[in-house]
């Protein structure tokens, strides 16, 4: 083999051996990092993993930085130092004293040749930039060798990349935003260079900037708005590559500019933000604002002051004593915190920033807002770093003797495994590790990342060495760094390595081969447009997942700059595309942006990328370039006038309103909704009202009105704590923001406008009768259901039963919670909002009775205290019960708990497929030896063994087997054995796969396009139909089919048609569609919670022009008990009607129904969860001899549909890619899962696929029936009586969730089946079956 050397191909010789193992000693090893040394020379470093055979390792010119024992092998870390034209050798000797020589020749240290730049494109693109926080670019810089030891800098002497080290993939260049000035020696071109030794090498990119020698931007008018810390300055001649910035004189911190009203090469209006938050001394700053381009100009300079924060007191009254007299060791922190002054609690175990701000209600033990007593009881552990316990709280620090074990060392970890599931992004992390006296408490990543492991994911072996498992997704996450936390609170940090680190390959983004946007050069002037985004990359891995954010408004650049855990950012995914071979994002853009380059970032591995970065990758098709012919409009709705009346009000008795009056106004995109919450003296939490205005254009007046009772009246100042705006585009406003960091973006104030602006909008509400109470509500009959509670066992259920009492009645606003606290060494708090039970609870008088399911291994070993926060009366007196005290007052608090159950429990599954391929099962306890496992699968009575032969990934908590059969039955059942004991019977259920058709560019129908009907429209790749009158569906072949009113169900939103052919046939046809199901669905689409609906209220909202029936309903999320509201409407069209959703206008045509879904906010367990909304359609006949049916779905005008087909009738249903989720427009995905076809019944599962939302989701299918052109007979594909050869397990339902939910099902759609001939009977029958189903 020729010799290959570390400066150009170094990577080759690595790709060929990394990961091999060499022989039973040296089992693995890492890429080689290196740089130069000032002798002209490389230092080498590698990792390496050795098996336990490894003693020691001798190295010529070099030396060991770390050599770790993890148990069964070694951890090495080996620096070489050679000269130019050395390569790297060593000797390992192994336990039997044999030496091992390693001699590669393959790595050889030599100085690089000339570096210069290998891509083809020079262009640096740019865009109208959001996200502040990054302030600096990642060039994709392709140089022609691996480099080490270069400082790369601007002309300007800006440093680009200052590192030594060597990189894989190639680093990222790091460039600053700065466009010119007062850099003036550019000129549109970035010169790069690379300092090599003495060497220095050029080479020149170009910035995209404009040549505005000609029309010089100038500054029409600059104003000052110290209240909001903002400025607005209008700039004449902006050309669309013209950037407007400020900068600090001093330090250089780019202040931000946002444009919210003009166009390029017009006037634009920018609103900038002050650099700088407050700090302890009042800060005087200087700056400047200019315009970039070609030759700089200087717009105007500026000064402001930032007054300095307020300074708080610290309390004068705490207290901290420890006891160690029960089985929860704990310490007792009190402390008095008067007139509402916020401060972080430091604990030993546990921080509480602005306790009561983020913990609300946590820790209130009694007072008022006034004059809070806070108390905490702590668990704390038996060992400890020192004989001390601490607090640490506003600036004080208290501590107080406490006798533990003492214990001085962190855990260790002896081992860390990716197994990678069905890709990259979800992935199982196994690690093993020890801890010499108290215990592992907790094992968490770097900052890049969120995950923890804590003794709820040990699953084999003790807290003192054991294995961890838990799957996390981690497709927008880098792990670089491992925390180790024992239960004396010692912490330490594993070596960072690259063996140890994940991915082991970074994403290189030098890789990256093809990306495009399906449409580009947009004109947005009137209405926002759906577009794709493809991308491709050499070698792409399927399985993979990106992320991609659109940075359109400020709202969103704040939610992208979550700088602690970027995993928690709200990307869209990525996915791949089998049709394309590309991976694929849809996603909208909004009306009326600013034209020009829009601001995204795409995400590989927790790495962001934008346009600058895949400009010097794919060329101009990195940018995605829109333009309006009218007025850009980025402003938020803004206060115009706020009025509070009265300003004072005497409460007698008599009940009396006070109200806030507040105009705002959007004059161009519309009002979506502006919030205000309201708050007092007493009552700092208050209440928020939210208003929505559906688009309106111009000023809108409206009112906030407060009833004071006059029995229950406390004299207090009720004033306006916060307003925020949204319009329909989603610029967003808010008077209360304040954002972690001065790079962090921040929101404009709604106020800025406001003409009778204060700072304090106000009433003084004063009582003649004042509640004199001072006491607060009493808890009684506090009662757990068990004190001892089997962590490991599949029951692990407690109930908590309290009451809560009060003589001046209970205040209706607040609920109280219960907080299960234990030892870990964690921030998290375990809260719950305690369960009303109304039928027995009275003003005074409330009983709650909460049924919690303890999570796995939650306490163990040492158990949890269960504390109750949050009483409130009507005075608004707070209480609260730590348990420590209640433990003190002989009130039994606290829950031992064991791990004495060794077998399975199986928690959740693959959704199934009628197609054979591999399946998965979640659990717990399935153990650390495969051999004694076994899996049993019972289909249809025959039961099939699996064992460890089949199985594909076997873990503790996750077994994959490597395939099983096409289901028979409608359900099957999984066990799974091991230890000898046989886990709970999980119930799956066959859902068949989805598919959707390849529309080719050309329009269907016969013989002609569009049947000769319609026009045929093309839309990028997609080609749609626009059918005459009265023509209708994807081929406009069918005609619209007049039929009765739909019989409404007052019970549940059941839509149901009755109709007769028009040929006056004693056949009857009925259609249905029904909402079954809302179901919270993680990353990887398992799921996670279904909510079924019990009951609905019903109401008649039709006026004389439309026909409009309502149904209400709520869902309590099973952890936080939450309620969600789901909003359905249903409306009835006679006529011919067009009407516009989500800026799409859509054509209703007469003898349809258009639903309308509305969610209020719902608390997802994961940032990265969605909901599902599932319909069931279905159309039947009574004739069951002569009957045909067909299925069809297809997408027109980028909007799914299914049609349903029966003899020469279709129920057509379409399901709009777009929703309204928080107030904007979205694009989303809908699937269609078959569920039953045969000759005179068709029918299938619509799920509506909804994105994450915090707010308010809004929905809007319709559904029409329709008369064929041609019977289904004579179509392809049929099924009709004479075709049918059918089995059992082909006329299956669909089992989703549980048993029940198949039985009703199936029995509903055997019921259509069996009464075809007496219609009436066949109706009554069939709704009551829906309606059982429902109630399920």
């Amino acid at each position: 083999m020729n010799t290959l050397y570390i400066g150009l191909c170094v990577f080759v010789i690595i790709q060929l051996v990394i990961g091999q193992t060499t022989d039973d000693i040296l089992l693995e090893f890492t890429k080689p990092r290196v740089f130069l040394n000032g002798a002209g020379g490389c230092e080498i470093n590698f990792d390496f993993i050795f098996s336990k055979e490894f003693k020691d390792m001798t190295i010529s010119n070099g030396f060991l930085n770390e050599k770790i024992n993890l148990g069964n092998r070694y951890y090495v870390i080996a620096q070489f130092t050679r000269s130019v034209g050395q390569y790297v050798s060593f000797t390992v000797t192994d336990q039997n004293n044999i030496d091992h020589f390693y001699n590669w020749t393959a790595i050889e240290c030599k100085k690089n040749p000339q570096v210069a730049y290998t891509g083809n494109y020079d262009i640096i693109y740019q865009c109208n930039r959001k996200l502040i926080s990054d302030k600096q670019g990642v060039l994709a810089l392709k140089l022609n060798s691996y480099y080490y030891g270069y400082i790369i800098q601007s002309d300007s002497n800006q440093l680009l990349h200052g590192g030594a080290d060597y990189y894989y993939p190639q680093p990222k260049l790091l460039y600053p935003w700065v466009y010119n000035y007062p850099y003036n020696d550019t000129g549109g071109q970035y010169t790069i260079r690379t300092n090599m030794y003495s060497e220095v090498i050029s080479f020149k990119l170009k910035v995209e900037i404009d040549e505005n020698t000609v029309t010089v931007p100038t500054m029409i008018s600059y104003t000052q708005y110290d209240n909001f810390n903002c400025f607005v300055i209008r700039v004449n001649n902006v050309g669309n590559n013209t950037k407007v910035l400020g900068k600090l004189s001093a330090t250089l911190s780019t202040l931000q500019m946002n444009p919210v009203y003009g166009g390029f090469g017009q006037s634009i209006t920018y609103i900038g933000q002050f650099y700088g938050l407050p700090t302890s001394v009042q800060q005087s700053l200087l700056g400047y604002i200019y315009a970039t381009g070609n030759t700089a100009s200087l717009l105007t300079d500026m000064s402001y002051t930032i007054p300095a924060k307020g300074t708080v007191p610290p309390p004068t009254t705490y207290k901290l004593i420890g006891n160690q007299n029960y089985s929860i060791p704990y310490i007792d922190f009190t402390v008095t915190i008067p007139n509402q002054q916020l401060f972080g609690i430091i604990l030993v175990s546990r921080v509480l920033g602005n306790p009561l701000t983020y913990y609300f209600p946590y820790g209130l033990e009694s007072g008022n807002w006034p004059l809070l007593n806070y108390e905490i009881t702590n668990p704390t552990s038996k060992y400890g770093k020192t004989q001390v316990n601490s607090v640490s709280f506003g600036g004080i620090y208290t501590s107080t003797p406490y006798p533990v074990t003492v214990d001085s060392k962190p855990p260790t970890i002896q081992n860390i495994e990716y197994i990678e599931l069905n890709g990259p992004s979800k992935v199982l992390i196994r690690i093993q590790a020890s801890d010499d006296i108290s215990g592992v408490a907790s094992i968490r990543f770097g900052d890049s990342f969120s995950g923890e492991f804590t003794t709820l994911d040990l699953i084999s072996g003790t807290i003192l060495n054991g294995i961890y498992e838990k799957i996390f997704d981690l497709y927008a996450v880098t792990i670089d760094s491992i925390y180790t936390t024992d239960y004396a609170y010692n912490s330490g940090t594993f070596p960072p390595s690259v063996i140890f680190s994940y991915p082991k390959v970074p994403f290189d983004i030098y890789s990256v081969t093809s990306m495009y946007f399906e449409k580009n050069i947009i004109d947005i002037s009137t209405k926002g447009v759906n577009n794709t985004l493809y991308f491709n990359y050499i070698n792409a891995d399927p399985t993979r997942l990106f992320g991609f954010k659109l940075i359109s408004t400020l709202e969103i650049a704040v939610q992208m700059s979550n700088e602690v855990f970027p995993d928690l950012k709200s990307y869209d995914v990525m996915k791949w595309d089998p049709i394309k071979k590309m991976f694929k994002v849809d996603f909208y853009i909004p009306p009326r942006l600013f034209g020009g380059n829009l601001d995204y970032v795409i995400m590989a591995n927790g790495e962001e990328y934008d346009t600058s970065t895949f400009s010097l990758l794919v060329g101009s098709n990195a940018t995605l370039n829109v333009y309006t012919t009218i007025f850009a409009d980025e402003m938020p709705p803004y206060i115009v006038n706020i009025n509070s009346s009265p300003t004072n009000v005497n409460i007698v008795d008599q009940n009396q309103n006070i109200t806030f009056d507040i105009s705002v106004q959007d004059d161009i995109n519309g009002i979506d909704s502006v919030n205000v919450t309201i708050v007092s003296d007493f009552d700092p939490i208050g209440q928020v009202y939210v208003n929505y205005f559906n688009g309106f254009v111009g000023p809108m007046q409206f009112q906030i009105t407060k009833e004071i009772v006059a029995t229950e009246c406390v004299s207090q100042k009720f004033y306006i704590k916060d307003i925020s705006t949204r319009d329909t585009s989603g610029h967003f406003t808010s008077s209360s923001y304040t954002p972690i960091s001065p790079l962090n973006p921040t929101f404009i104030s709604p106020f800025i406008y406001t003409t009778n602006y204060k700072s304090v909008y106000s009433i003084q509400v004063t009582c003649q009768n004042d509640i004199n109470d001072y006491l607060g509500p009493e808890m009684t009959n506090f009662k757990l259901s068990r004190n001892v509670i089997d962590v490991s066992s599949m029951n692990r259920q407690l109930t908590i039963y309290f009451e809560n009492n009060d003589t001046i009645g209970l205040h209706d606003n607040y609920t109280p919670y219960i907080y299960l606290e234990n030892t870990l060494a964690t921030t998290d708090l375990f809260k719950y909002k305690a369960a009303l039970v109304t039928q027995s609870s009275t003003d005074t008088k409330k009983v709650y009775n909460t049924t919690l399911n303890i999570p796995y291994m939650f306490g163990y070993p040492d158990g949890f205290g269960v504390s109750v926060f949050g009483l409130v009366d009507k005075a608004y007196n707070f209480k609260g019960y730590p348990f420590g005290k209640l433990y003190e007052n002989g009130i039994n608090s606290i829950v031992s708990v064991n791990k004495q159950y060794s077998g399975p429990i199986i928690e959740d599954s693959d959704k199934y497929k009628t197609t054979p391929g591999s399946f998965a099962i979640y659990g717990r306890g399935f153990g650390s030896d495969e051999n004694r496992v076994i899996v049993t699968i019972n289909d249809n009575s025959v039961v099939t063994i699996y064992t460890a032969s089949r199985f594909k990934i076997f873990s503790g908590i996750y077994i994959e087997l490597d395939s099983i059969p096409k289901p028979v039955a409608q359900y099957f059942e999984v066990t799974v054995t091991g230890n000898g004991k046989v886990s709970n019977v999980w119930i799956v259920g066959t859902i068949g796969p989805t598919s959707s058709p390849i529309v080719p560019p050309k329009c269907p129908g016969s013989p002609v396009e569009c049947s000769g009907n319609g026009v045929c429209i093309i839309s990028g790749q997609q080609a749609s139909c626009q059918c005459n009158q009265p023509w209708v569906g994807d081929d406009c072949s069918y005609q619209i089919f007049i039929v009765p009113k739909p019989t409404i169900d007052p019970t549940e939103p059941n839509s149901t048609i009755d109709f007769k052919p028009p040929t006056g046939e004693d056949i009857f046809y009925t259609t249905l569609v029904s909402i079954v199901s809302l179901r919270e669905v993680q990353l990887d689409q398992t799921l996670q919670h279904e909510y079924k609906f019990k009951s609905w209220l019903y109401k008649d909202i039709s006026t004389s022009e439309s026909k409009v029936y309502q149904y209400l309903t709520n869902i309590t999320h099973p952890v936080y008990n939450t309620n969600t509201l789901v909003n359905v409407s249903i409306e009835w069209f006679d006529e011919y009607h067009n009407i516009t959703f989500a800026d799409q206008t859509l054509q209703m045509t007469p003898s349809s129904i258009k639903y309308r879904i509305e969610l209020s906010p719902y608390q997802f367990e994961k940032s990265t969860n969605t909901m599902d909304i599932q319909f069931l359609v279905s159309i039947a006949s009574s004739d069951s001899d002569d009957s045909c049916s067909i299925q069809k779905q297809g997408v027109v005008f980028e909007n799914d549909f299914i049609n349903l087909e029966l003899d020469n009738h279709s129920f057509y249903g379409r399901f709009i890619k777009r929703a309204i989720i928080d107030g904007r427009n979205t694009i989303i995905t809908n699937s269609m899962e078959p569920l039953e076809q045969s000759n005179d019944l068709s029918s299938t599962i619509v799920s509506i696929h909804i994105p994450h939302f915090k707010r308010k989701a809004i929905l809007d299918p319709d559904f029409s029936i329709l008369i064929n052109h041609a019977p289904v007979s004579s179509t392809e594909g049929s099924l009709c009586k004479s075709k049918e050869h059918l089995s059992k397990s082909q006329i299956a339902g669909i089992v989703i969730g549980c048993v029940a939910f198949v039985t009703i099902v199936v029995a509903a759609i055997s019921y259509i089946i069996y009464k075809k001939t007496q219609h009436r009977k066949m109706m009554n029958n069939f709704n009551q079956k829906l309606q059982n189903m429902n109630n399920t």
